[in-house]
């Protein structure tokens, strides 16, 4: 029972987080439609449809498996965030770069190659704060997750609507959306070192735990992201 109702209010948190998120970007969207016109409201979904093509890769399909890896063995923390969190950046790296590539071969304008390089960069930002959200539900932390969402939720819709009446087009909402993601890591990461654990680098029998290392974590998450 008790396990139940642990799911049913990290279920709550969750949907509390993600639909606040929605709810502000369709305010956001109605300003871009009006500010910036057909030709910039595409120039952004551009940008962070592409970001979000290039996250799935970096996330590499370890959602999930950093939560059961950390809920069996919570003195792996640590270690298992680690792994994660060093096979997520490199990939985000590594799609960076792709992404580097596909904009200077597809011929784009000035404004639509800096609305996705700056993009990119969220990706990277995005791969850190899934790692945390893993750790955190691994404790039954969801309402830790929540307030970082809310919290990058409403620093996109004021930043995003600050920028545009201020004149910046395009690139207003596409730092905004960024500094969201920066947003979501201030609030998110204080709260997971305070309330999860133990940190420890190196804890007892780690060298035992698959998950513990890169290598293994990431055969672990192949079958998953295939």
């Amino acid at each position: 029972m008790a396990s139940t109702r642990t799911v049913a209010r990290n279920t709550v948190f969750l949907t509390v987080g993600l639909m606040s998120g929605r709810l502000l970007s369709v305010f956001v969207f109605r300003k871009m439609s009006g500010t910036l016109g057909p030709e910039g409201v595409g120039v952004a979904n551009l940008a962070i449809d592409v970001a979000a093509i290039l996250l799935v890769v970096a996330n590499y399909g370890l959602g999930n498996l950093i939560t059961r890896e950390i809920a069996r063995e919570r003195r792996m923390t640590l270690p298992i965030m680690w792994a994660a969190l060093q096979i997520r950046l490199v990939l985000g790296l590594f799609c960076y770069v792709l992404l580097v590539g596909y904009v200077w071969a597809s011929g784009f304008g000035a404004l639509q190659r800096e609305a996705l390089l700056i993009m990119g960069l969220g990706i990277l930002l995005e791969a850190t704060a899934m790692s945390c959200d893993g750790v955190l539900q691994a404790h039954d932390m969801a309402d830790s997750q929540m307030w970082g969402q809310i919290a990058s939720a409403v620093a996109y819709f004021a930043l995003a609507l600050w920028w545009l009446d201020a004149g910046f087009g395009v690139m207003g909402v596409i730092w905004a959306n960024v500094a969201s993601k920066v947003v979501r890591l201030a609030v998110m990461v204080p709260l997971m070192l305070v309330r999860t654990g133990p940190w420890e680098r190196r804890p007892a029998g780690h060298e035992a735990v698959p998950a513990a290392h890169w290598r293994s974590l990431a055969a672990l998450s192949w079958p998953v992201f295939l």
